[in-house]
């Protein structure tokens, strides 16, 4: 096995045990195997995501999402309770990204259920995205 596919299956396996500590679900490393594309993680009972892992000394999002966490825990008296959330985009290519720590995700994921009603109706109401 080269180094790199020994790192990669650290990391995936380093992934996986995180979303299981996380999230408290069972997660599944997938071999890439003759060429077929597929997930790096898969989590088991639960469709719908395609988890891809990336493991690098350092990694430029990071870095935001590193002030937001800082920014959050900024209050007059103390953290200020609210989810650090970075939405990012290439200049001129792709849509809008969003980072969050895992960590984070479960509370992420209540909040857009507690605003869903909300949420959809400012789609509804919003004009059409100009074409990029």
């Amino acid at each position: 096995m080269t180094n790199s596919k020994r790192k990669g299956k650290c990391g995936e396996l380093e992934a996986a045990h995180a979303i299981e500590d996380a999230w408290g679900l069972k997660v599944r490393r997938t071999a890439q195997v003759d060429g077929k594309l597929s997930a790096d993680l898969l989590i088991e009972g639960r469709p719908g995501l395609h988890l891809e892992v990336k493991r690098r000394k350092r990694i430029a999002s990071m870095q935001f999402l590193y002030q937001a966490v800082a920014d959050a825990a900024k209050g007059p008296s103390g953290p200020t309770g609210l989810i650090p959330v970075v939405i990012s985009r290439e200049d001129g290519r792709g849509g809008w990204a969003v980072t969050i720590a895992l960590d984070d995700a479960i509370d992420f994921a209540t909040w857009i259920k507690a605003n869903t009603n909300t949420l959809i109706g400012m789609q509804l109401k919003a004009p059409a995205a100009a074409p990029q």
